[in-house]
């Protein structure tokens, strides 16, 4: 099978499969495991072992849930109603003003951990309940947070 029919068998198979419903996990492991199939027969299946353990085994990705956890603890203590409060009456000057702390959240925390996940999934815990409530549209909410979460892959030490 040539590179060129490869290519539009897999995509081809992709879209069929998002296009019918099929959550997208399973959609791009079934066609993954088609790829495999169609390259190296039923033997190159027998490699999906050794892939799934060496991913699952990633020390790089072991403490997102630790700092998810820990917003989650921010956010039931109250810190984090007294902090939007407090930036509430800081950052009243500008346009967006508690969108602009997303940012400036989201980058000192960056620069703790150095992970992009943690940063949004820790920082968007703490501030989409308290967004919401103050009346932000949605949208602007998680734009700021992938704005600001993206610091953390630019700032040192980044994983």
């Amino acid at each position: 099978m040539t590179l060129v029919a490869f290519s539009a068998v897999i995509v081809g198979l992709l879209f069929v499969l998002l296009a019918s419903g099929v959550w997208i996990a399973i959609a791009l492991m079934t066609t993954g495991m088609t790829g495999l199939y169609l390259e190296g027969g039923a033997r190159t299946l027998l490699s999906l072992g050794s892939i799934s353990w060496n991913s699952i085994n990633s020390f790089t990705l072991s403490p997102v849930p630790l700092f998810i956890v820990m917003g989650a603890i921010i956010l039931r203590c109250g810190i984090a109603e007294r902090f939007d409060a407090a930036l509430a009456i800081w950052l009243r000057f500008l346009p967006g003003g508690l969108l602009q702390s997303n940012v400036v959240a989201c980058s000192v925390f960056a620069a703790a951990c150095g992970s992009s996940v943690a940063t949004a999934g820790t920082i968007g815990t703490v501030t989409i309940p308290e967004l919401r409530q103050r009346g932000y549209d949605t949208r602007m909410i998680f734009g700021s947070l992938a704005a600001g979460g993206t610091l953390g892959i630019l700032i040192p030490p980044s994983i």
